[in-house]
């Protein structure tokens, strides 16, 4: 999501319109979004298909979010208040998701007035996990399948890649 411009409107529209296409692409909303929707209409219609679809659920991950949340602030966080719609929709509860997460560290927000995060969960920071950790985290559920790997540098190869980050 490019923000760069601090346009908070086109993040509005943005980060909705990212879920609305998503939903889209699945066939929960039968139409694609038009230039001319509003965020509220965009909200709506994501709102109507989540209700109308009981079996579906939906986890939005927003990940590297700190300039959305820098502008949001900015404007009380508005958006984020809009997440939470669904979020706690009596109709939706429990089926409508979002993860947070920031390159930076989105806690930093906690002393801002009206933060309204918590209300969408807790907090958990993760960070790059101890060699030690990770290395049991790779093997661990080979071993228990009875699998074993060919030497270390396989393993090494995925601390690698993932920077010994849990999720990756």
């Amino acid at each position: 999501i490019d923000v760069s411009s601090n346009d908070w409107k086109k993040a509005e529209i943005q980060v909705w319109g990212y879920i609305y296409d998503d939903l889209n692409s699945v066939n929960l909303i039968p139409t694609q979004r038009g230039s001319d929707c509003t965020p509220e209409q965009i909200q709506a219609e994501v709102k109507r298909a989540l209700k109308e679809n009981k079996d579906t659920q939906a986890i939005v991950i927003f990940d590297e979010i700190d300039p959305v949340l820098n502008v949001d602030n900015a404007h009380n966080f508005k958006l984020v208040r809009a997440l939470r719609g669904p979020v706690n929709d009596p109709d939706i509860q429990g089926r409508f998701k979002i993860i947070i997460a920031g390159l930076e560290s989105v806690k930093r927000f906690e002393n801002s007035p009206n933060y309204p995060l918590p209300q969408l969960g807790g907090s958990i920071q993760i960070s790059i996990m101890p060699t030690h950790d990770a290395i049991f985290m790779i093997k661990e559920p080979f071993q228990a399948l009875g699998y074993t790997f060919e030497s270390a540098q396989v393993v090494n190869r995925i601390l690698a890649i993932t920077n010994r980050h849990p999720g990756l």
